[in-house]
Formats: C-alpha cells, sequence, structure tokens
C-alpha cells in the first residue's frame, strides 16, 4: 500500500530527509504516513531543523496535499537520459590529461575530495558525508572498479565520471553518479570527454540508455555540457522543506 521514513543524517543535525510513497488510489495512507513521518521528523531533528521531501513534478495531487501542509519548494532536479543506440562520439581529452580506473583507496580518497570541492561549487547549501558514510554508498553492489574513471594531470586528480552498470533495477541503464571537474580545468572540454568516454564504456557493456541527476539550479554549467553530449531532460522532481517544530 506504502511506507514512510524520515532520516537524520548523521552530518547534518539540522536537516531530516523524507520520503513517503503511497498509490494515488490510498489517499487515505498517504495522509497517514504523512502524519506519521512528520511526527519522526520531529523526534529526529534538532532545533530549528527542517524536514524536506521530494516527489515528481507531474504528481499535482500530492504536491497540493504538500503545500497545505506549510511545505514549499526548495528546489528542483532532473532526470537526464541518453539512447546509446549509436556509438557515442570520440572523445577529446585536453592537452595534458590522462584517463584511468580506479586502483586502490588512495584513489577512493581523492575522488571523495574532489567530489566535495565541485558539489560545493553547485550548491550554497551542500554539506558533504564523512569519507566513510560517502564510501559505503558509492561502492554498494553492483560495483565494478572498472567504471570509475579518473583524469589525471601529472600526480592531480582532475576529473571523475564515477559510474555504474545499472540503476534502480534496470540492467539496460549504466548511470553517472558523480561527476566532476576541478575548477582550473573547467570549460576546456574535459566534462564533455569524460561523459563520452563513459558513455562508450557503458555501450560496449550492452547497456542502451544512460542517466544521471543533476540540480536544475546547477551553477557550474553542468546542463549545457550533458545536453552538448546529447542528454535530454525525462522527468523533473520538486523538493520541499518546511520548519520540522
Amino acid at each position: 500500500m506504502g511506507y514512510a521514513e524520515a532520516v537524520q543524517l548523521p552530518y547534518d543535525d539540522k536537516l531530516v530527509f523524507a520520503d513517503v510513497r503511497a498509490g494515488p488510489q490510498h489517499v487515505d495512507a498517504s495522509a497517514a504516513l504523512l502524519d506519521f513521518m512528520e511526527q519522526r521528523a520531529r523526534e529526529l531533528a534538532a532545533p530549528s531543523g527542517k524536514i524536506r521531501i521530494w516527489t515528481a513534478e507531474r504528481a499535482h495531487d500530492w504536491r497540493q496535499t504538500l503545500e497545505g501542509r506549510g511545505y514549499h519548494v526548495h528546489r528542483y532536479s532532473l532526470r537526464m537520459l541518453a539512447g546509446l543506440d549509436d556509438e557515442p562520439s570520440e572523445p577529446a581529452w585536453p592537452d595534458g590529461i590522462v584517463i584511468r580506473t580506479l586502483r586502490g583507496e588512495d584513489d577512493e580518497r581523492a575522488a571523495y575530495e574532489l567530489q566535495a570541492e565541485t558539489f560545493a561549487d553547485q550548491a550554497d547549501d551542500y554539506v558533504p558525508e564523512p569519507f566513510a558514510d560517502w564510501r559505503h554508498w558509492v561502492k554498494r553492489e553492483p560495483f565494478d572498479p572498472e567504471l570509475w574513471f579518473l583524469a589525471v594531470a601529472g600526480d592531480e586528480l582532475v576529473g571523475v565520471s564515477l559510474c555504474r552498470g545499472e540503476w534502480a533495477g534496470d540492467p539496460q541503464l549504466g548511470w553517472v553518479s558523480v561527476l566532476g571537474v576541478r575548477r582550473p580545468w573547467r570549460r576546456q572540454g574535459l566534462g564533455s570527454a569524460l561523459l563520452l568516454h563513459s558513455f562508450r564504456a557503458l555501450r560496449a557493456r550492452g547497456k542502451t540508455r544512460v542517466g544521471l541527476g543533476v540540480r536544475a539550479d546547477n551553477a557550474t554549467g553542468a546542463l549545457r555540457v550533458y545536453e552538448r553530449v546529447g542528454m535530454r531532460v525525462d522527468s523533473r522532481q520538486v523538493w520541499y522543506e518546511k520548519a520540522a517544530a
């Protein structure tokens, strides 16, 4: 019928992430689950904490319910997809770049630090999770180190595309979990090259589509990069917030 959860992130006690799901035919269940989730969020949240919950943009009735409960729109996010029926273009690498895959924990730490740096540029509310938590989630099964693509200039990691061979239980859908390029290397085509390299690798494994998620208000020009390599918006999600108290 449905479920609800409220999760406080251990590294940000001001924010509780919530999820409530029930079929459209179970309106009463949705309202009851929302009550339960909000009560749990109040127990978890620190003083002046907030609840953040997402839903599909097209879920109009549910959005009206949330707005009637005092939630306001915090931001939008996009799911972008590209087909892999045709061979993606050969990537054009900036001078001095070497591309390789994951070699060990030192690479994991460097990738984590690069993600924290690049994601902080995308939004002023980004809070990096501890390395151990990040490592747990990005290496969850099915994990394949050969789908982590690292762009190196000399001894410095300057860009990453961390991919997965499936997403949401769909074995035909490859996924770019993390794409990041350090500031001095932006606007030189490195992001596009990493994506095309990733697309070609995923297609070689039999994937028919590739996707990723991105904030609609991304401040680094990522949307233009994704569109340049043939990705298009498949769906939009709305993130709502309200005070937990």
